[in-house]
């Protein structure tokens, strides 16, 4: 497998809603070079509930996920109870940049991310590309 980018909740919007040019470039070279883009569940979910309750709001949504650079990491019982320490060991809640964290982590990738106190919050020593 590639490299890859791991994208918390805010890179998702960022791509979703068209908020910079750095989301599309972002796509376009994960389209080109067959890198991986990587979207963990929780960060989907909440950027699922940050866009339009219409059919044009969740569009690119539905257009990104089904990209074929595009990897939804689940969260299931195991990945739930590891984020959810993460976010308590330090007195973060647990969300979508935690699972983005942890995704991170484990891949040995970078956290793209609107928000890199939150990420640093959660791992000090994080990799992360910050959007313009």
């Amino acid at each position: 497998m590639t490299g890859g980018k791991v994208l918390d909740t805010t890179a998702i919007l960022d791509i979703a809603v068209g908020r910079s040019i750095y989301g599309q470039a972002l796509v376009d070279t994960a389209l080109r070079d067959g890198s991986m883009l990587s979207v963990p569940a929780a960060a989907l979910m909440e950027a699922w509930a940050g866009v339009s309750p219409t059919v044009d709001g969740q569009a690119p949504l539905v257009l990104l996920r089904a990209l074929p650079v595009v990897m939804v990491e689940h969260l299931d019982g195991e990945t739930a109870e590891s984020v959810g320490s993460m976010s308590a060991d330090r007195s973060r809640p647990a969300s979508g940049v935690a699972h983005a964290v942890y995704v991170a982590r484990r891949q040995g990738w970078t956290v793209v991310t609107g928000d890199p106190d939150a990420v640093l919050a959660l791992d000090p020593k994080a990799a992360f590309e910050s959007l313009p």
